[in-house]
């Protein structure tokens, strides 16, 4: 069970930050293909099908081990993702319980906050590279 809880967060966890990371493609007046909208309108009521049946959020808890040059990190963390498009991971560390990253999504925006160093970084169409003190 142990082994199979962490696939499926993991891949929860993938598939989010990698909607965050795709880009939005513009296309130019003339080049939307409409031949296929049948098949598109089909998908599109098949994946309507499938949300309706999926929870509304989904959280889990987690912990990363891992070496670096030979010295050793662990964490522990918490995931948090809802249909609404929000999403919060937090990752402290194990041993002292210490918050180490805290990064929330809202819709298209990405916000990191780092308490060591008190800092917030955010990211996005709207807010791409800003980081504030």
């Amino acid at each position: 069970m142990g082994s199979k809880f962490f696939s499926i967060t993991g891949i929860l966890l993938a598939l989010t930050l990698l909607s965050c990371s795709t880009a939005e493609k513009k296309e130019a007046a003339g080049e939307i293909q409409t031949r296929d909208r049948g098949k598109a309108l089909e998908l599109q009521r098949c994946l309507i099908d499938i949300n309706k049946n999926s929870p509304e959020t989904v959280s889990s808890s987690f912990t990363l081990s891992g070496d670096n040059k030979g010295k050793k990190y662990k964490f522990g963390g918490s995931f948090l993702y809802d249909k609404k498009g929000l999403a919060r991971i937090k990752l402290s560390d194990y041993i002292f319980k210490s918050p180490v990253l805290s990064a929330y999504r809202n819709m298209d925006k990405l916000f990191f906050y780092y308490p060591v160093v008190n800092m917030i970084q955010a990211a996005g169409s709207r807010a791409d590279g800003l980081i504030i003190n």
